[in-house]
């Protein structure tokens, strides 16, 4: 197939960032948190539904709750979104490698890869919550479209690490220590020892 440079580029961009394991961590993260890390993950529907071929994107309206898409596949690309990466990419059907690929472009339309790749993983997912409604949009862990339900940042960051992704967390929740009465009045009278100590020595 004969590929315009635009396409060309993108590709190149794609191809080499599938080599990066924060990147490939980070796509099984995306199933992970769109509930299709699991074996036919490339074939399900919105609503966990399935579709047989991937010769095409499926672009199936499916009702689930309150809401309608058309979402598919693996990274549940929409169809319009689908339309868009694959003239973007050149890409002539729905296959696995062709998924992956669209997801990448959508990370890398987000201004997220670069950052994924070096090691910035709270940035790239935070700037990718607007493409997938179950990322947090911040450290709150609240989707950019709710009242849907988005992962915490703790989950997010934990499964992405137990695949191997590498990088900077800068968000590790420290437990409030729960002190009893003793405790506090303890606290309390070492406070007031220091007070002493101080106004003695400045005497």
């Amino acid at each position: 197939m004969t590929y315009t440079a635009n396409q060309q580029k993108n590709r190149q961009i794609v191809i080499d960032a599938l080599k990066s394991q924060n990147v490939k961590a980070f796509l099984d993260l995306i199933g992970y948190t769109e509930g299709t890390d699991i074996a036919h993950g490339y074939y399900t529907l919105y609503g966990s539904g399935k579709f047989n071929s991937l010769s095409k994107h499926p672009n199936i309206v499916v009702k689930a709750g309150n809401f309608s898409s058309t979402a598919a596949g693996r990274y549940q690309i929409l169809n319009r979104t689908w339309l868009l990466t694959a003239n973007s990419l050149g890409l002539t059907d729905f296959s696995k490698l062709s998924q992956d690929m669209s997801a990448v472009y959508l990370i890398y339309k987000r201004g997220a890869l670069n950052l994924l790749i070096n090691g910035k993983f709270l940035e790239a997912l935070f700037k990718c919550a607007p493409e997938w409604a179950s990322f947090p949009k911040d450290k709150t862990g609240v989707s950019y479209y709710p009242p849907q339900k988005a992962k915490s940042v703790t989950k997010c960051q934990e499964f992405y690490k137990s695949r191997g992704g590498k990088g900077f967390f800068f968000y590790s929740p420290i437990p409030t220590p729960v002190m009893n009465r003793q405790d506090q009045q303890t606290t309390f009278f070492q406070f007031l020892q220091s007070l002493v100590g101080t106004s003695q020595k400045n005497s």
